[in-house]
């Protein structure tokens, strides 16, 4: 016999949570395991801590104001909102929350150790963006699903990640970090925004054609509808150049993780000498 519809919301909520966070629970564990050998527990927490900071700063109501002033019609607005708005701005909290939390402490003591902090930041943001959505969701367990084995903050992670490793190979001058900083947050803000517009496209030609309204869409001012009337061929495009991008970063993050410092040779003695 099945539950109370009651009783079942509440186990059903719950383990929703849990499978949205799934594989951010996966890179936090291995990313702890990691930075712990080399910095103790500080480094990570403060790195998911910074995470779920950085949501809070995404939160203001940039995305509103600024949707105000985007173009009327489907394309350019999705276009604006997703690539000019919500990417940055996510991102730039991000990256505030990093320069804040992170860089003046000092936890990460290592390029090696930044590229993982930067992944447990996404993870973090990711994390609490979960629980705001999904639990707001009338579908709570179909959501998760869909977050889990697509995590958005995590696919873009790894850009922010090469630009802190790179930023904290020249650390030595405090200006010198910023371009690399720079360069992490524009590959970030650029892939955010690739993976919010397909996500949005897709969803809404997965939609029933009965769905009118959809509250993403509806805070951009939007309607499925109107997102489906667009051409599909520009968002496959990048969908598929955001996969290979992501591919190619976390190849390289896997590379430079895997890199030791080369054994310095000890000088040989002659003999006699």
């Amino acid at each position: 016999m099945l539950p109370p519809a009651g009783g079942l919301a509440a186990v059903s909520l719950p383990a929703a949570m849990l499978l949205a966070n799934a594989s951010a629970l996966v890179l936090v564990a291995w990313g702890c395991r990691r930075l712990v050998r080399t910095g103790g527990w500080w480094p990570p927490l403060a790195a998911v801590a910074a995470g779920w900071s950085a949501v809070a700063l995404a939160a203001l109501p940039v995305g509103t104001v600024g949707a105000a002033l985007l173009p009327s019609t489907p394309g350019p607005r999705l276009y604006g909102a997703t690539y000019l708005l919500i990417g940055p701005w996510e991102e730039a909290a991000k990256l505030a929350a990093l320069v804040l939390l992170l860089l003046p402490t000092e936890p990460v003591r290592r390029p090696q150790d930044g590229l993982v902090a930067a992944l447990l930041l996404g993870a973090g943001f990711g994390m609490a963006e979960n629980l705001v959505y999904v639990g707001a969701a009338p579908e709570p367990f179909m959501l998760a699903l869909l977050r889990a084995l697509v995590p958005g903050h995590l696919i873009v992670a790894p850009f922010a990640a090469l630009g802190l490793h790179a930023a904290l190979q020249r650390r030595e001058r405090a200006l010198s970090i910023w371009p690399g900083l720079a360069l992490g947050w524009l590959a970030a803000a650029l892939a955010h925004g690739a993976f919010d517009h397909g996500a949005l496209v897709l969803a809404s030609y997965m939609a029933p054609p009965e769905v009118k309204e959809d509250t993403v869409l509806h805070a951009l001012g939007l309607t499925p509808a109107g997102v489906r009337a667009l051409p599909l061929g520009p968002t496959l495009a990048a969908t598929l150049l955001l996969a290979a991008c992501t591919a190619g970063a976390v190849a390289t993050i896997a590379r430079l993780l895997r890199d030791r410092p080369a054994a310095v040779g000890l000088p040989v003695l002659e003999a006699g000498a």
